[in-house]
């Protein structure tokens, strides 16, 4: 097996448990028996574990973004107005949070300490530009207007998902949900 070919199964393995247990579920002794290699062998593909984490958040980012990028570009082409995207956009990132909630958590709540790698913050940068540009592009806003719209949507539907999913509200129904997003994105409208 070539290292490529390792590294991808050692990626996939971890990804089945995190998907299924949660990214803390993940143990080097397991994940080296499941991929039929010495635990030395997978510190020769990774350097550490929260290498094998970034890679599996990114992947999971990449998966959350290409969804959410869909749906901006499906209702764009629609000719649908920005204040009404928002909230499809919103939802969708909801959905995902809940299909999706081990690699979320992972993503967002447990995601290693310390400094992001070079090459993990590029490629986060990389597809939030592509979204920046995209805004500016089909729907006349400015570069800073576009980067404020991504980063106030970002932060406000995170929080929302974070209190579903973690039942941080008393109402859990779609109705208050729904009310709640609206609320968030009010004051994102002024931006546009």
């Amino acid at each position: 097996m070539t290292t490529k070919d390792l590294k991808q199964t050692i990626l996939d393995h971890s990804y089945k448990t995190m998907t299924k247990e949660g990214v803390l579920a993940i143990r080097m002794r397991d994940l080296a028996k499941s991929c039929k290699c010495a635990v030395g062998t997978i510190y020769n593909v990774f350097e550490t574990f929260d290498d094998i984490h970034y890679h599996l958040n990114l992947h999971t980012f990449k998966r959350l973004f290409n969804r959410l990028y869909t749906t901006l570009k499906k209702a764009a082409l629609a000719k649908i107005a920005i204040e009404e995207i928002l909230p499809r956009i919103g939802w969708e990132y909801i959905a995902f949070a809940k299909e999706e909630t081990n690699s979320w958590k992972a993503l967002f709540e447990y995601a290693p300490e310390g400094e992001q790698p070079s090459w993990y913050r590029k490629e986060i940068d990389r597809n939030l530009q592509l979204a920046e540009e995209f805004l500016q592009k089909n729907f006349q806003i400015s570069k800073e207007k576009a980067n404020q719209l991504m980063s106030y949507f970002w932060f406000a539907i995170h929080g929302v998902s974070a209190i579903v999913l973690n039942k941080k509200a008393t109402n859990h129904s779609d109705e208050f949900v729904e009310s709640y997003v609206d609320h968030c994105l009010r004051g994102i409208y002024k931006l546009i």
